[in-house]
């Protein structure tokens, strides 16, 4: 593999062993490199000491410069023949050129209309070199026999003018893929009628590449995403998130089986493309009425006192510490216990009350928080069942319950039907209401504590994320670099950073020591609700409001997107969180729909390729 590294260094690997073989010299004004199959010769489209452009061509092993071919015009697109001797060039005029590189010599040339856009514009010779495929502007597509002069032209016209900016022919040059807009479309190279087209991608797609046996296509495209396919069904396999930006290069190593891809930032990322791809098993579990129900509009429900049962909004969720159950409600608000493996119920609590709102249960499983539509917070010592206290709190539609990581305080949030919101915290040592840090006034609608609880950060309605020492109520910092009110928030493991979620759609990490604006994850066009960090404190899990990502997950080291997982609605999640095992992810949408994600454990996976019963 060949790269840009600096302004004026291209760099080569060894894929299979990931060693550096070799530095080549660069420059500022490289416009693309081509790479021989066998990986003996480098072409590089530059300018060179006039500003000409200029095509270079490398011996690699010897690190020396072969010939420099002087062109009117820059040149967009470069492939090698199989056998080396010939490289084939797309330039910005249009001109499509054939040449002797060695000798300097054309062989032939085709002129066709010039690209519009950066990415259209490929070319790529056939595996027995005969024949060369030309991908245009406004996806049109040729496929030149070279020796004999003959063009098959393929009608390919894209709906939307886009041009071709991807191209591969499978090992037996029986069929070409293609590459425009979000579709792949796959071609008889010989007569050029077509044989399928693959539409998952949601970006451009920027590098094609076939396996060793032809069996399966690689694509990767602007939508950060790499994706297998099978030729013979034409439907995806498996996909993949790892480059932070898009991917541009392709390849299969000899062994068929690993892929590596190479983006815009100079990283590489080495895929195992015939593992078994086992997708998260989703459940879900209708746990309340939706934001939306009709049942809100009936007045007489909302009389002083307790609400009806048919108008509380229901989000609370809580998983057990060992993570192999869960607590939640059912529609009416009674409790019971789930098996979160099958989702079944396994106890039902009709004495713990009814109208339940939300639910905590303490890190230690010690303490169970529930709130109810009768406006009170009870705590109950959750092995005996047994009741221990009670707390005021009005509630009209929407509240939270979270126990701080030490389990040495609670706190709630309630939201009343003017989006005014009350907080509210307690210690669990005497069940005594703490004073709020500073007297904040309301509208505090997300809060976490530091993992040593010497810190509160809340997040409010205005998008201001507020740090306090806790509890002496010493303000210390307040981060406004959020435009919509903080929907989540949560402390990094090491209690020095922040990351907050907002409805401006915008995931950010804040720096606390010392306090500074810190990176923005993403800045997504929808709403981004709740966050949740795993137990292992490596990923971070984010609502969206879509159903196709209803939830992303994130490396927090790399803050790259490793995942989407889909939902059936399209409402926000309210609730968010991660089993303590790590193997379950849940997010409660606005829906009142609990959508449960569960990855396999390492056991199951080794269990399951060595052929036995899933443990």
């Amino acid at each position: 593999m060949a790269a840009q590294t600096g302004a004026d260094k291209i760099a080569l690997w060894n894929l299979t062993t990931k060693r550096l073989v070799t530095e080549l010299p660069g420059s500022s004004s490289i416009r693309t490199l081509s790479l021989s199959s066998t990986g003996n010769r480098l072409a590089v489209s530059t300018l060179n000491a006039r500003r000409e452009p200029t095509v270079e061509v490398w011996d690699v092993q010897a690190g020396k410069l072969r010939s420099a071919l002087h062109l009117p015009s820059p040149v967009r697109s470069l492939a090698f023949s199989p056998d080396e001797t010939l490289l084939a060039s797309f330039d910005n005029q249009g001109t499509v050129a054939v040449v002797d590189w060695a000798a300097n010599h054309t062989l032939t040339h085709l002129a066709v209309p010039p690209s519009r856009h950066l990415d259209a514009g490929v070319v790529d010779f056939s595996p027995d070199g005969s024949r060369l495929a030309i991908g245009e502007d406004y996806g049109r597509i040729r496929i030149l026999n070279w020796r004999l002069g003959t063009v098959v032209a393929i009608t390919n016209l894209a709906q939307m003018g886009e041009g071709v900016a991807a191209l591969a022919f499978s090992p037996s040059a029986e069929l070409l893929a293609t590459g425009f807009a979000n579709t792949i479309r796959l071609w008889d190279a010989s007569s050029g009628e077509p044989r399928g087209h693959l539409t998952n991608h949601t970006g451009t797609v920027r590098a094609l590449a076939f396996s060793t046996d032809g069996q399966r296509l690689a694509s990767a495209a602007s939508d950060q995403t790499i994706r297998i396919w099978s030729v013979a069904d034409q439907v995806q396999l498996r996909w993949w998130r790892g480059h932070q930006s898009e991917a541009l290069a392709l390849a299969f190593l000899p062994d068929g089986k690993t892929l590596a891809s190479g983006c815009r930032e100079s990283t590489v990322c080495f895929w195992a493309s015939t593992a078994s791809n086992r997708p998260p098993t989703h459940s879900r579990l209708p746990i309340s009425i939706g934001i939306n129900s009709p049942s809100h509009l009936d007045a007489q429900n909302y009389a002083p006192g307790e609400l009806a049962p048919g108008v509380v909004r229901r989000f609370g969720f809580a998983f057990t510490p060992d993570g192999r159950s869960f607590i939640t409600t059912d529609l009416d608000g009674v409790l019971g216990v789930w098996d979160t493996r099958s989702v079944q119920q396994t106890e039902t609590l009709p004495a713990l009350g009814s109208n339940h709102w939300g639910v905590a249960l303490s890190p230690d499983g010690r303490w169970l928080a529930v709130g109810s539509g009768s406006g009170k917070v009870t705590i109950w010592d959750w092995t005996p069942r047994r009741r221990v206290t009670s707390f005021e709190l009005r509630f009209e539609w929407l509240g939270h319950l979270r126990f701080s990581r030490s389990g040495q305080f609670l706190w709630a949030m309630v939201m009343f039907n003017d989006w005014k919101a009350r907080f509210k915290i307690w210690r669990t040592a005497d069940w005594q209401e703490v004073p709020l840090p500073g007297n904040p006034v309301g509208d505090i609608y997300m809060a976490d504590f530091s993992p040593d609880d010497r810190l509160l950060a809340v997040g409010c309605k205005d998008g201001a994320v507020r740090l306090w020492d806790f509890p002496s109520g010493r303000h210390m910092t307040t981060f406004t670099n959020h435009a919509g009110p903080v929907s989540g928030l949560v402390f990094l493991p090491d209690g020095r950073g922040l990351a907050s979620t907002s409805f401006d759609g915008a995931i950010k990490l804040q720096d606390l020591f010392p306090p500074r604006e810190g990176a923005k994850v993403r800045s997504e066009t929808m709403s981004v609700g709740n966050v949740a960090l795993s137990a292992d404190g490596r990923r971070l899990a984010t609502g969206r409001s879509g159903a196709r990502d209803a939830v992303k997950l994130w490396d927090l080291a790399t803050q790259r997107e490793l995942l989407s997982l889909p939902g059936e609605d399209n409402y926000l999640p309210a609730h968010v969180a991660f089993s303590p095992d790590g193997n379950t992810l849940v997010a409660v949408s606005f829906a009142g729909i609990a959508n449960l994600w569960r990855a396999p454990s390492w056991a199951e996976i080794e269990a399951a390729e060595k052929g036995a019963v899933t443990p």
